[in-house]
């Protein structure tokens, strides 16, 4: 009876002292390649919302010398761009007084497309281009008034006058 005993006792014993490393191995394997997939998949769907969050953003800002539109957020990391160029306008930014000239270099973030073509809509009515009028020629004293034609000459352009710098 003693011995019937030990035996089942032993078996069992015997069992998973041989079986206990060798099993342990496949299954950490299988959970850290599980954690691995489970980490990479949630940092892949972070990535892919933060790209789409920054490609749907819009600035106006300056790109060289002209007012343009933007599409993402101004910024990069190394050689990465969070911005492309949407749009160019003829709008220079001499053509623009300090103030907006300053608020338009820093990037005016705007609530999407039409809010950035709005805005450029106002800086061009705002400040118009301007054109230098004509100059009118002086008549001399010479000249009769018979032999001068007495319909001055038109400016050249209607757009509207430069302002003088300060």
């Amino acid at each position: 009876r003693a011995r019937a005993m030990k035996e089942p006792a032993e078996a069992p014993a015997s069992a998973p002292a041989a079986a206990g490393p060798a099993a342990r191995a496949p299954r950490r394997v299988r959970r850290t390649a599980l954690v691995t997939a489970l980490v990479l998949s949630l940092l892949a769907i972070g990535a892919g919302a933060g790209w789409a969050y920054v490609r749907s953003q819009f600035y106006v800002g300056v790109d060289g010398e002209q007012v343009a539109i933007f599409r993402g957020v101004d910024g990069e990391v190394g050689p990465v761009r969070f911005s492309t160029v949407e749009e160019r306008t003829d709008l220079t930014t001499d053509r623009l007084d300090a103030l907006a000239a300053s608020r338009v270099e820093q990037g005016v973030v705007v609530a999407d497309r039409q809010a950035a073509q709005d805005f450029v809509d106002r800086l061009i009515e705002r400040f118009p281009e301007c054109v230098e009028p004509a100059p009118v020629p002086i008549p001399s004293a010479a000249a009769t008034p018979a032999a001068t034609p007495s319909a001055a000459p038109a400016p050249a352009a209607t757009a509207s006058p430069c302002p003088t710098p300060s």
